[in-house]
């Protein structure tokens, strides 16, 4: 769970000044890629928040389907995005030769992702 796109674009980044300095900028105006990283304070505290939440609804005795995924879906060429599971989230599935834009943003030529989440309703 969380993102492996700050490491990617790190290595990137070292080979050029310029993209260097992009980057320092970046770090200072966007908060959120210190959130990405899947041992980040963000992940670690969401995972909590959502384990004690299970906890809680089961003994309470209430459902959970709020807080566990249907489906997950993950291209088994995807580079950006970390594919562990997370808390009881299902086991995730694998769409072969697709990345993950063409998970996310899937079109008329690309239409697994859709019909994978079609299943869930």
């Amino acid at each position: 769970m969380g993102a492996d796109v700050v490491p990617l674009g790190t290595e990137v980044l070292k080979e050029s000044f310029h993209l260097a300095a992009v980057q320092f900028a970046a770090n200072l105006l966007t908060p959120v890629w210190r959130d990405l990283p899947p041992d980040s304070k963000t992940i670690k505290a969401l995972s909590k928040r959502t384990r004690t939440a299970l906890e809680h609804a089961r003994e309470q005795q209430k459902s959970t389907s709020h807080l566990i995924a249907k489906k997950v879906i993950f291209g088994r060429l995807d580079n950006i995005v970390s594919q562990d599971q997370f808390c009881s989230d299902p086991q995730h599935t694998y769409i072969s030769e697709r990345g993950h834009f063409s998970i996310c943003k899937p079109t008329s030529e690309a239409l697994e992702p859709l019909l994978e989440l079609v299943t869930c309703l």
